[in-house]
């Protein structure tokens, strides 16, 4: 019969002598033997409130020291799932509640064989993933445009890792530049590195290196299903991407509010809610100080 007590009750019931007939295996075995030692070495305070409290802490804590030096369990090794969005099927693989892995263009036989490939282990599929995962994925697709779950980065260079966590900051139906996140992270001549670093991305959509596009804000590549794919997903999120197309067929790197004199990154929310008449636009940050303009606080343009 399952057992649904909690600790604090099995403990109090072996260090009173109730349960060890129960006792057959594994650690409620070990519990048990450890209760008669315990009990034994002080039988006629046992029934003490107090004293029975203080066994029952080195009982548990005991226990506890036991269970963390064991082996990780299985379901801890490479697992993976998959979730449904309006831009494909995202498969995600993860260790613990750690995303490891994602793709959403390859079917699941293929997304197996790059998890071997990449981690030396097929990943076992799971329909019921841990809670704060499946909670994150989600709020992720369908409300904050923010991944604020846990990944697991070890293994990649230290700059590649800058460039992911700063690509991380992007806020849904905006984007940025490869040249803007170069100079964000202390190196802003890197911007070609920072392209080789986003388009070897393990995980794209939750780590959003679509969101990042070219100077004058074309598309530009996209590992993860291309160029069509990427547009997609960023009109998906809300990206006006006919307006950026204009603007970067005019030379238009910057525009500012003229009722605030404010310089924004096209794109950029606060600069959204500025109406066409009072808009001004710039082919550079120069042009725009020397216009009187002042960077914007948020999206901090060049």
């Amino acid at each position: 019969m399952a057992d649904n007590r909690d600790d604090a009750t099995v403990l109090d019931e072996l260090l009173s002598g109730q349960r060890l007939a129960l006792a057959q295996g594994g650690e409620l075995q070990e519990l048990a033997q450890l209760a008669r030692q315990l009990r034994d070495a002080a039988p006629d305070a046992l029934m003490d409130p107090g004293l029975r409290r203080t066994l029952g802490a080195e009982l548990g804590g005991r226990n506890r020291r036991r269970a963390a030096a064991r082996p990780a369990p299985e379901k801890d090794s490479l697992r993976y799932t998959r979730f449904d969005t309006p831009v494909g099927t995202l498969f995600v693989a993860y260790h613990g509640a750690a995303v490891r892995y994602t793709d959403l263009t390859q079917n699941e036989a293929q997304f197996c064989r790059e998890c071997l490939s990449r981690f030396g282990a097929l990943p076992t599929r799971d329909d019921v993933p841990p809670v704060r995962l499946r909670r994150r994925v989600q709020e992720f697709l369908e409300e904050r445009g923010r991944f604020q779950g846990q990944m697991d980065l070890s293994g990649l260079p230290e700059f590649q890792q800058r460039v992911l966590r700063k690509a991380l900051e992007i806020r849904k139906g905006e984007v940025r530049t490869y040249h803007w996140i170069a100079r964000e992270i202390g190196a802003p001549r890197a911007a070609r590195a920072v392209g080789t670093a986003l388009a070897r991305n393990p995980i794209p959509i939750l780590i959003p290196c679509h969101r990042v596009v070219r100077a004058d804000y074309r598309i530009g590549e996209y590992g993860c299903g291309g160029p069509a794919k990427k547009r997609e997903i960023l009109q998906f999120e809300g990206v006006d991407l006919a307006r950026l197309d204009r603007l970067a067929s005019r030379g238009i790197r910057f525009q500012g509010s003229k009722t605030t004199h404010v310089f924004c990154l096209p794109g950029c929310y606060t600069g959204r809610r500025t109406k066409e008449q009072y808009r001004a636009y710039f082919p550079s940050g120069e042009a725009a100080r020397s216009a009187g303009f002042r960077p914007c606080k948020v999206c901090r343009p060049a």
